[in-house]
């Protein structure tokens, strides 16, 4: 006689999300419309009763959601990618659901979209790009809401290929803050450092000096010319020329007839701006000297050509004793000669932050939404979070002359990632 099979079953018990208990049952549905982006759907959440904590349960994720997941996602990169504002989401997806959606609850999903993304340094630790090594670091003030315009700083770091790795908000660019952002590079992405090019910014010079010791650093040319021109006061003298010469020209191609009436008054104002441009040119003679030797040793190509000069530097450090900010200013491009000139003794080093600069200005069409987060911090680094990652994948358009290769491909594929099968939004939102 064969024996009895006994089957023994256990009916399984759905946690308490509430309080952790295994004392439960299921207590009804909850019948519902869910909206999605093609189509509008009826169905039902199942609910849970606990017999410990007394109270009812279920398991959504997104509790009370009235639109699904892929709606969610379009709105996020609709803002971010698409750069629409919330009233134009909004107007847009009220014609395809059909159904009312409010511009606060396109805004509630971006924030909740920028609290709970993926820092851009661990996607791309995930995604392990091929990077060059010449790391650019540079930093915009941001203005947050109850703070001083120049407290905060949003920091980036982008290697050569242009691709983002690593951004933070932090207080200022402070020597800690620098440091600790390039030691997280340094351990999370195993970064290859072969060069860092920044401006001349003495907390980042002395961080760099600190923890990347014996790593070349340049310093960036377009920040020192830009530096040169406002301690020359070439950007005052530029406006005062441009405004004289175009009402010169304006002048000398007057018609004669229509003005007979006129003709004394207009040749007295042309002698006038004549008279005016060659006096600015006179009482800017010393500065406009100084402009151009300053940039012709910035600008040297060749290591015997930054001897010579320096030389003359010297001199004209002497010269301009008397005036403490051209003196300081002279002195600092002496004293950093080796990091004014690293391009030329390292091969493939970059000279220019022009590929960041490019990068900061796209986030600063941006700028202005960060004000509905407040003062949450968490927040916006998270939108700007966001914006790092879309900036990973969106394709360059008009790059010119050697860059021109770049056209059609996004910085995560010239870094050698295929992007053919990925999302940017779910990969940030995982």
């Amino acid at each position: 006689m064969y024996a009895k099979e006994v089957y023994t079953t256990k009916k399984r018990r759905v946690k308490c999300v509430l309080c952790g208990s295994f004392r439960t049952k299921k207590k009804g549905k909850i019948n519902r419309v869910e909206f999605f982006l093609r189509a509008n759907l009826k169905k039902s959440t199942q609910r849970f009763y606990c017999h410990d904590c007394k109270r009812t349960f279920v398991l959504r994720k997104r509790k009370r959601a009235k639109y699904s997941g892929d709606l969610f996602f379009e709105i996020v990169k609709r803002h971010i990618e698409d750069r629409f504002s919330y009233r134009v989401i909004a107007k847009r997806l009220q014609e395809t659901t059909h159904s009312f959606i409010s511009t606060y609850t396109i805004f509630n999903y971006v924030k909740i979209a920028s609290l709970n993304s993926l820092r851009l340094i661990d996607i791309l630790k995930r995604l392990d790009p091929s990077l060059t090594g010449f790391l650019h670091l540079d930093g915009k003030y941001i203005k947050l809401k109850g703070q001083h315009g120049h407290q905060f700083v949003l920091f980036i770091a982008q290697d050569s290929n242009g691709l983002p790795i690593h951004q933070t908000i932090m207080e200022g660019e402070n020597r800690k803050a620098v440091e600790e952002f390039l030691e997280q590079i340094q351990t999370k992405l195993n970064y290859p450092f072969k060069g860092i090019i920044s401006d001349m910014q003495e907390n980042i010079i002395a961080a760099i000096h600190d923890k990347m010791l014996g790593i070349p650093h340049q310093f960036c040319l377009t920040h020192i010319l830009r530096n040169i021109d406002e301690i020359t006061g070439y950007r005052h003298y530029y406006t005062q020329m441009v405004k004289l010469i175009r009402r010169l020209r304006s002048l000398q191609s007057v018609f004669v007839y229509p003005y007979e009436h006129k003709t004394k008054q207009l040749y007295r104002e042309l002698r006038n701006i004549k008279f005016r441009i060659k006096e600015t040119k006179s009482r800017y003679k010393t500065a406009l000297s100084l402009r151009r030797r300053l940039r012709i040793y910035v600008l040297s190509d060749n290591p015997y050509k930054v001897n010579y000069r320096i030389a003359l530097l010297r001199k004209m450090a002497v010269k301009f004793s008397d005036q403490k900010k051209i003196k300081t200013f002279i002195n600092s491009l002496i004293e950093y000669k080796d990091n004014i000139f690293c391009h030329l003794k390292h091969k493939f080093m970059p000279y220019t932050n022009n590929l960041l600069e490019n990068l900061i200005r796209q986030y600063e069409r941006r700028l202005k939404t960060i004000e509905g987060f407040g003062s949450d911090l968490k927040a916006i680094n998270g939108y700007l979070n966001l914006m790092g990652i879309c900036h990973c994948f969106k394709p360059y358009t008009d790059c010119r002359e050697h860059n021109k290769y770049k056209n059609g491909k996004s910085p995560l594929q010239i870094a050698g990632v295929s992007t053919a099968a990925l999302d940017w939004v779910k990969i940030a939102l995982k």
